[in-house]
């Protein structure tokens, strides 16, 4: 059996992946175009985050994914979670 805290190690690795994923698809779509100074600070300080996960996990083992590997990726971070106690359907990251 696994000790929690392997569990909650690999839920901080699947949360950061699933992230970062969102945040280039945010990057792709929607805030290159953005004028407010306030959101240009947050991309910024999202620009950071990813460039360190980059660093942390290596660029290649960040994606992108199949919808298989998504489906996967998604479906280990609900089970964790739920192992932890939380509520299905929990995919906040």
């Amino acid at each position: 059996m696994r000790k929690k805290y392997e569990i909650i190690k690999e839920v901080y690795i699947v949360e950061n992946k699933v992230w970062y994923n969102r945040h280039q698809v945010c990057m792709q779509k929607k805030y290159l175009e953005e004028k407010d100074p306030r959101v240009i600070k947050n991309i910024r300080g999202g620009i950071k985050a990813a460039k360190k996960m980059e660093k942390e996990y290596g660029k290649k083992n960040l994606g992108p994914y199949t919808d298989f590997e998504w489906g996967m990726l998604s479906g280990r971070l609900e089970t964790l979670r739920w192992v932890l106690g939380e509520d299905w359907n929990q995919l906040d990251t």
